[in-house]
């Protein structure tokens, strides 16, 4: 029997007075899904959210469900957006930690916070979020590998190590130098939550939205792990001068053309999920 990737999936278009959107989620090869996202409009202001599971869906489907929640308690509690981010990620972290069940479990996550003129990104783990500024890739988020430097220096210092770009700790492997979850990774009882092997902290990053901005691509590293960020941003603009009819049918034109190699590139072996964001 011919084995098929699996494309059915969830999809969501929407708008905010300028800013429309789109969205499209679907499992692929792997036999499960793990990815989840998260699109919440608060007054005028958009929220979006990837989060892709390991180990298991609980994590991404945690955070998917209470962290654009916990974040607007923060932000109601008059903290600054971007700290506001921080403790969110951080006291959902907490709460994984809680549940010995999700002891193992974890996600990766990255939440977009549109606001004022403004974008705000929080960043933890390999999702990425891509910017098109007259017509090429603008990275603002970094992915969280052991082998960055930054986050080898840490992980060494908690007491696990990086073998290629992947995280160690006993006889733990990961993918990952930051996310929620993965217990496992965050033992050192001298150590404080945002000093562990793994940590769920965010980098986060703001960028004025500027007269040549033109869309935001925010999606998992099952698209990154098969396409640079550069081939994504020419791949949406390509359709957008087409006249594709809607944003989630870009987003899931780009998926599923990911599932098949090239000469160029590997299929992605990975769930995968996509939001695209238009300013104009």
């Amino acid at each position: 029997m011919e084995m098929r990737a699996n494309t059915e999936g969830r999809t969501t278009d929407g708008s905010l007075d300028d800013l429309r959107w789109g969205a499209c989620s679907i499992q692929g090869w792997p036999d499960y899904m793990e990815d989840r996202y998260a699109i919440c409009v608060d007054n005028k202001d958009l929220i979006v959210g990837v989060y892709d599971g390991h180990k298991g869906s609980k994590v991404s489907s945690l955070c998917a469900s209470r962290l654009h929640a916990e974040l607007l308690q923060a932000r109601a509690g008059g903290l600054p957006l971007s700290d506001s981010l921080v403790k969110t990620f951080m006291a959902i972290d907490e709460k994984v930690g809680q549940d010995e069940s999700l002891k193992y479990e974890g996600s990766t996550a990255l939440v977009v916070v549109i606001t004022d003129g403004k974008m705000v990104v929080a960043n933890a783990g390999d999702c990425r979020c891509v910017l098109s500024r007259q017509g090429r890739a603008l990275e603002l988020s970094t992915d969280h590998h052991g082998d960055v430097g930054d986050e080898r220096s840490r992980v060494m210092r908690a007491g696990g190590y990086v073998h290629g770009d992947r995280v160690y700790h006993g006889s733990l492997e990961l993918g990952v130098s930051r996310a929620i979850g993965d217990f496992g990774f965050k033992t050192n009882a001298g150590l404080r939550q945002d000093e562990q092997v793994v940590i769920a902290k965010p980098e986060v990053r703001e960028e004025e939205i500027g007269e040549n901005d033109e869309f935001l691509v925010v999606a998992s590293d099952g698209i990154w792990g098969s396409r640079s960020s550069d081939e994504v941003v020419d791949f949406v603009a390509d359709r957008l001068r087409n006249g594709v009819a809607s944003l989630s049918g870009m987003c899931r034109d780009l998926a599923e053309s990911c599932l098949v190699s090239d000469s160029k590139h590997s299929s992605s072996r990975d769930n995968m999920t996509v939001v695209i964001v238009r300013f104009k």
